[in-house]
């Protein structure tokens, strides 16, 4: 399971988390790590809409922490985050190619959506959102 990790919200700009967030999310972003004692093994950033949603900017896990419950736990950060936050919506675009993210994607409830913002009608890519 997820044992010791331990997730919490971050500066997106901290050094150690460059090799997961790359590139590093804006500024106006929020950013949960997953860690491991002091070592990150996932991260999630996420962006305020103009409106009622949050946009997934990325989601990484280490492959050796992988299976293990991590991308679920970030998941549930930035849900519980965004519920406070009176955001009722999570969507993001995964490379349409990207067969791993797009599993993970619908095993965490997320489900396809037509394109948003700068990727409607951008065939290399297939959208996705969550109701919170």
């Amino acid at each position: 399971m997820t044992g010791g990790v331990v997730v919490r919200l971050e500066r997106g700009d901290s050094p150690d988390l460059a090799g997961l967030l790359t590139p590093p999310p804006p500024r106006h972003a929020r950013v949960f790590a997953a860690r491991e004692g002091a070592v990150p093994v996932g991260a999630i950033a996420l962006a305020p809409g103009p409106d009622d949603f949050a946009e997934l900017l990325a989601l990484a896990v280490l492959p050796e922490a992988r299976r293990r419950g991590v991308a679920r736990r970030l998941i549930g950060a930035a849900e519980a985050w965004a519920r406070v936050q009176r955001i009722r919506t999570l969507r993001f675009r995964v490379a349409a190619d990207a067969q791993d993210a797009l599993d993970t994607a619908q095993a965490l409830g997320f489900v396809e959506i037509d394109g948003f913002g700068a990727y409607v009608g951008d065939p290399s890519g297939v959208c996705f959102a969550k109701a919170l």
